[in-house]
């Protein structure tokens, strides 16, 4: 089940001596970034794929309190969970700054013990994926802009696997392409949803689906764990 926490905008200062304090890691939260006009924004769709209830967070590189910080926390979600698109917001008009870059990361929402996270450059209008995928037991976290390409009566689908596997499609014995570990393929187009997508030795069924929409599937070793609306 998925707890949704009122994140607040991320902003910058329009003062450079706050930034130069922002790289020196303090544990307070400065909310005087809070006031700043929110001028930027993405929509975010956070996914589980690692086999605990996990809360992901994110912050501006503008903050300088830590990114495991109740200030940040987005949402708590299930294995194998995802959540409705959640806008982010942020403030971007100091020169020679980015700020455009964000911490996200995920922890393991019983222990805090496993965790991880990432920085990632945000682009104004453009909405993404964060998942929580699991390799050799460690969390890992990526970013995924949403690349929707739906097609009339087909499915069209992009692979996220947590291994190399090899993909075969529409019924052929040829691999078209190897998904590799912790990236997302190009799309493909299948034309039937229970036997046209093979990732690896599993065939992916996409029956959940619906034929003219396009879909991100997060796959393992042991087959699908997620199908996700771009």
């Amino acid at each position: 089940m998925m707890k949704k926490f009122n994140v607040k905008a991320v902003l910058c200062t329009t003062v450079m001596s706050l930034f130069l304090s922002a790289c020196g890691g303090s544990d307070k939260y400065d909310k005087s970034v809070d006031e700043l006009e929110q001028n930027r924004s993405s929509e975010l769709v956070y996914v589980n794929a690692v086999d605990d209830m996990v809360t992901f967070y994110v912050k501006n590189s503008i903050k300088w309190n830590k990114l495991f910080d109740d200030n940040h926390k987005t949402v708590e979600l299930a294995k194998n969970d995802s959540s409705e698109p959640i806008k982010y917001t942020w403030h971007d008009d100091l020169k020679n700054v980015n700020l455009n870059k964000s911490y996200f990361g995920v922890q393991d929402t019983n222990s805090n013990v496993n965790k991880a996270q990432v920085e990632f450059e945000l682009k104004n209008g453009i909405d993404f994926f964060v998942i929580s995928w699991e390799s050799s037991n460690e969390y890992k976290i990526s970013v995924l802009e949403k690349k929707p390409s739906n097609t009339s009566d087909v499915f069209r689908v992009r692979i996220f696997a947590d291994n190399d596997m090899s993909i075969k499609i529409n019924g052929s014995d040829e691999v078209v392409a190897i998904a590799k570990k912790g990236e997302v393929s190009s799309a493909f187009t299948i034309s039937n949803c229970s036997d046209s997508l093979q990732v690896g030795n599993n065939d992916i069924d996409l029956c959940q689906g619906d034929f003219g929409q396009s879909y991100l599937v997060i796959v393992d070793s042991n087959g699908k764990q997620l199908m996700i609306q771009e």
